[in-house]
């Protein structure tokens, strides 16, 4: 009796056990599964973020940059993802905290594209520790490069002038308030010069908008090219431009004046 009493229960037992053996294969290859197929870019590494297993999406990741093979086994990867690798890789080795998720934002410069120089990304990171208390290290990578991309050309179009590319009036006020208010003295000169353009009405009547259009851009590139990388230069509205000279006297905006009305009677070509 009591020996069929163990047989049963032993028979349970190994049941229970083939279940969850299933259990845990099937969850398994469902990890697989979501790992491989993730879109974002997913990577496990040991204590010393050497990198010990990753994603198809972590490998063209890294490709853009490194090669995979040369990565494996070191903590190189963070090269890819940072232009300051070593606070980065001090912020994850340095974590304390078990199963607690940590998040941060990473850029690393890129050559091949001169309007947004760097490339963004999402980073989240957790430590796990195992049985024989191993840490392993669970890396989470998104590229955020679009959505950042957008926010700036937001940002951008908001505080630009559609058509000469210059400063609003809305941004340039801001610039200037702000570049006055953080003078260290008030005896640091501050100068702006309004300009107006004579006689640009005719050019509209006569010749059309577009010819109008026209010579405000060829205007606004003038300005630009004889500006200082200090200066703050916007178009006010209309044909009015507006120029602010950080750290100007009057005998320095008076001769930034005459450089910038120089460049401004030149001829303008509108369709020959």
């Amino acid at each position: 009796k009591v020996i069929n009493s163990l047989l049963i229960q032993a028979k349970k037992q190994i049941l229970v056990e083939k279940q969850l053996s299933l259990k845990t294969h099937q969850l398994t290859n469902n990890f697989k599964l979501i790992f491989e197929m993730s879109t974002n870019s997913l990577a496990v590494t040991d204590d010393q973020l050497r990198l010990t297993s990753y994603n198809p999406q972590f490998e063209k990741l890294v490709a853009l940059t490194n090669n995979i093979d040369q990565l494996k086994n070191t903590a190189n990867w963070i090269d890819c993802i940072s232009d300051d690798s070593t606070a980065l890789f001090d912020l994850i080795s340095q974590a304390t905290e078990i199963n607690t998720p940590v998040s941060c934002e990473t850029q690393v410069s890129q050559n091949d594209d001169e309007q947004i120089p760097h490339r963004f990304f999402n980073l989240t990171f957790t430590k796990t520790e195992d049985f024989h208390n191993e840490i392993s290290i669970l890396i989470f990578i998104s590229d955020i490069t679009d959505q950042r991309r957008k926010l700036l050309q937001s940002e951008y179009e908001a505080s630009h002038d559609n058509l000469t590319k210059l400063l609003n009036r809305r941004a340039a006020t801001k610039k200037i308030r702000c570049t006055l208010d953080n003078r260290k003295n008030n005896s640091e000169s501050f100068a702006m010069l309004v300009i107006d353009l004579d006689g640009f009405k005719e050019v509209n009547d006569t010749l059309g908008h577009d010819a109008g259009d026209l010579v405000l851009r060829e205007i606004a590139s003038r300005l630009t090219r004889t500006r200082r990388k200090t200066d703050i230069v916007c178009r006010w509205g209309g044909d009015e431009f507006l120029i602010g000279l950080e750290d100007a006297d009057l005998a320095a905006a008076t001769k930034a004046a005459n450089t910038i009305l120089t460049a401004i009677r030149r001829p303008i070509d509108i369709n020959g």
